[in-house]
C-alpha cells in the first residue's frame, strides 16, 4: 500500500506559487497562507502524533452527484454519514473501549479534470480516545474495505430521509454490484510519529481545484488543455475544453456562502478538544498515572509568524543572512512609502509593481454574454 511519503507540491492538484526571485524578498500569496495556518492548526491543535492516520476517500456514484451539487446542504450529510460509519466501524475493533477517532473531513468539489466530483477525503486516526484523555490504539495495517458497504446503505437511508432521492433509485443502486458506485479507499498511511507524512497528508486535502502547471491556455483556438492522471476509458491524460467551458466548469466548483467545507468530528470536534488532551497509549502506561486535580492547563499555542510561514511554504529563513548564515532579528517597520522607495533606490531594488489597465464591464459581460445558465450546468451532453 502506498505510504504518504511524497512532497505535498508534487502531489496532484497541489499548487506551490513560484518562488521569490533573487534580491527580492518572498510573499506567500492569501492561498499558500491559508494552507500553510491550517496544516499547522491540524498537527499542533487536532490530530495526536503518536499514532497511525490514514486518508480516506469515500465517493458517491454519478447519479447521485447531480443531487449533491443542487443542494448542497447534503454534502454535509455525507461527511456526517462518512464520520458515523468510520466511528462504528472502529468502534467494532475494540468492543470495550467507549473512545472516539479523530476525524478530519475535507469535501471536495472537483475531479483531476475540474469537472463535477463531490467527495469527502477524510485523515482518519488509528486510535480512539477516551474522556479522561487515554488513547486506545489499533492495529495499523486494518482493513477499511468492509466500510465501503455499510457506507452506501447508510447513505442511501440518509438521502431517503431527506427526500433528496427516490426509492427506485435507491433500490436500484442497492442492486448494483461492486457497491453500486460507492466507495471508501483508506489505502494511504501515515506512521506513528511521522509528522513530516501527516503534514503532506494535511496539505493534499486542501488542495485548489486547478493546478496552473497543468494547465495550457491557447488563444488562437480560444481552448484549454489541462493534464490529467491517464484515463484508460479515453486513453488519454488530458482533456481539451472549449474557453468558456472551462470558465463555467470552475463556476459550478465555487462554493456557496457560509458553505464550511471542513468539518471535525469525533474526537477532533471542538467539544472533545476542550477536554483533557490525548495521553499516551494504555499499553504504554501500567498502571495508568492519575489526573491531576483541578482543569488541565490551557495548551500553549505557538505564534504563528510571518517569518515561519515563510519557511513553511518556501523552504527559506528570511531571518537568517544568506551570506553568512548568521540570524537576523527585525530592528525597525518602515511604512513610510517615500522613505521604503529611497532606501530600495539607494539599493537599486526598486521594483514598483505594474498592473495592466482592466477592460471596462462592458466588454467583459459582452465577450461572456453567450455563456451557459446555471441551470444548463447538469444537463446531460
Amino acid at each position: 500500500m502506498p505510504v504518504a511519503s511524497r512532497s505535498p507540491y508534487g502531489m496532484p492538484g497541489f499548487e506551490l506559487p513560484p518562488p521569490h526571485t533573487a534580491g527580492k524578498p518572498p510573499i506567500i500569496k492569501n492561498e499558500a497562507k491559508r494552507r500553510a495556518l491550517w496544516v499547522e492548526h491540524v498537527l499542533q491543535d487536532v490530530l495526536p502524533q503518536q499514532c497511525a492516520h490514514r486518508m480516506a476517500v469515500f465517493t458517491v456514484p454519478k447519479c447521485i452527484r447531480p443531487t449533491l451539487m443542487r443542494n448542497r446542504s447534503l454534502l454535509g450529510l455525507v461527511s456526517r454519514t462518512a464520520y458515523e460509519r468510520t466511528q462504528r466501524f472502529l468502534s467494532a475493533q475494540l468492543p470495550a473501549c467507549k473512545g472516539r477517532c479523530f476525524f478530519v473531513a475535507s469535501i471536495q468539489l472537483w475531479g483531476s479534470a475540474v469537472n463535477m466530483h463531490p467527495h469527502i477525503h477524510a485523515i482518519v486516526s488509528l486510535a480512539l480516545k477516551a474522556r479522561g484523555g487515554a488513547l486506545h490504539p489499533l492495529p495499523e495495517d486494518l482493513d477499511f474495505s468492509p466500510l465501503a458497504e455499510d457506507f452506501r446503505r447508510a447513505t442511501l437511508r440518509a438521502l431517503r430521509r431527506r427526500e433528496a432521492i427516490s426509492r427506485h433509485l435507491a433500490d436500484k443502486v442497492l442492486s448494483w454490484d461492486h457497491h453500486g458506485g460507492f466507495s471508501v479507499d483508506a489505502s494511504v498511511k501515515v506512521p506513528p510519529g511521522d509528522r513530516e507524512g501527516l503534514e503532506r497528508v494535511a496539505a493534499y486535502v486542501l488542495r485548489p481545484p486547478v493546478s496552473l502547471s497543468r494547465l495550457t491556455y491557447r488563444s488562437g483556438s480560444r481552448t484549454v488543455i489541462y493534464q490529467t492522471p491517464h484515463t484508460p476509458l479515453t486513453n488519454a491524460n488530458f482533456v481539451t475544453l472549449d474557453a468558456k467551458a472551462f470558465i463555467v466548469r470552475l463556476l459550478v466548483l465555487v462554493p456557496q456562502r457560509y458553505q464550511s467545507l471542513i468539518r471535525y468530528y469525533g474526537a477532533a470536534s471542538s467539544t472533545w478538544r476542550r477536554g483533557p488532551p490525548a495521553r499516551p497509549f494504555v499499553a504504554e502506561v501500567e498502571p495508568m498515572a492519575p489526573l491531576p486535580d483541578g482543569p488541565p492547563p490551557a495548551p500553549q499555542r505557538k505564534r504563528r509568524s510571518w517569518a515561519r510561514l515563510i519557511k513553511r511554504v518556501y523552504g527559506v529563513d528570511p531571518l537568517r543572512c544568506s551570506r553568512c548564515g548568521s540570524p537576523m532579528e527585525i530592528i525597525a517597520f518602515i511604512t513610510q512609502d517615500d522613505v521604503i522607495e529611497r532606501i530600495l533606490r539607494h539599493l537599486n531594488r526598486w521594483d514598483p509593481p505594474t498592473r495592466p489597465c482592466l477592460k471596462s464591464h462592458t466588454s467583459i459581460a459582452t465577450a461572456y454574454e453567450d455563456l451557459p445558465g446555471y441551470e444548463k450546468i447538469f444537463e446531460p451532453p
